[in-house]
């Protein structure tokens, strides 16, 4: 649109403040707006077209695949039926393709997930464009609770809940710092553990083990240079940790 400022330039002592004068301003401002809200539904509807056409892309690109699959499979049924010819050989030769097929779906798959990101932020780009407010960047895998997370940056917590976990005893007991970072154990017997613990993991370990007598631990570093003695009665905690290639262990003291 052409700029219409010099059509309301006001005038000191000769512009008259009057309907003559702000009917046309408001006229002229109710047209733009009418315009530009003209544009922004035409812009919805192409932003809703290039969605349906891409999934549509993504859906002729998947079933031919798919397809050849089932075609695979029915011939691998096939060929089991057969009792003379050499059942073992033509059914690997058909995993072997099938395997080919799934790889291919596979790469395909990883790049429909890229044309999804990469649509998404472009998605994201325009909102900001339009909202003046910026978003955050599309990320597979942001807040995914069953992915492990490295992050590299300095992280800050209200409060932080460690899991607590009794261990199940038994003859094989294992401590798994993946169970939890507090454990609670009761041994009912003499026991030789195995200690589950990856780099950089860390374990307390609470040990009711009145009467038991002492734990063969497996092979370790004790910090003191010995292996504590158990508690009559309460709880022996016990702070296990690897690093350097190394278990360590150390007596944190007893508790009731």
């Amino acid at each position: 649109m052409t700029m219409r400022y010099p059509a309301y330039v006001m005038k000191d002592g000769k512009t008259r403040l009057s309907e003559g004068y702000f009917n046309p301003i408001w006229r002229e401002i109710d047209t733009r707006l009418d315009t530009l809200e003209g544009l922004r539904v035409s812009w919805q509807a192409a932003v809703s077209e290039l969605q349906a056409f891409g999934l549509a892309r993504i859906n002729d690109a998947l079933e031919p695949q798919y397809a050849a699959l089932a075609d695979l499979v029915a011939q691998a049924d096939q060929l089991v039926a057969q009792i003379p010819v050499d059942v073992a050989a033509a059914l690997a030769a058909a995993l072997a393709s099938a395997n080919d097929i799934l790889a291919q779906t596979g790469d395909l798959l990883a790049l429909v997930d890229e044309a999804r990101a990469a649509q998404i932020d472009a998605m994201t780009a325009l909102l900001a464009a339009e909202t003046g407010v910026s978003l955050q960047p599309y990320d597979a895998e942001t807040a995914k609770l069953d992915q492990d997370q490295d992050w590299t940056g300095r992280q800050k917590f209200a409060e932080l809940a460690e899991t607590v976990y009794t261990v199940s005893d038994g003859v094989g007991v294992t401590i798994r710092a993946s169970d939890g970072t507090i454990q609670i154990w009761a041994p009912g017997a003499a026991r030789s553990p195995t200690i589950d613990i990856d780099e950089g993991q860390s374990v307390t370990l609470m040990v009711e083990a009145a009467g038991v007598g002492s734990i063969v631990w497996p092979t370790m570093s004790w910090v003191g240079g010995a292996q504590p003695d158990l508690a009559v009665s309460g709880h022996t905690v016990i702070v296990l940790w690897r690093a350097l290639g190394t278990l360590y262990g150390c007596h944190a003291g007893d508790a009731a």
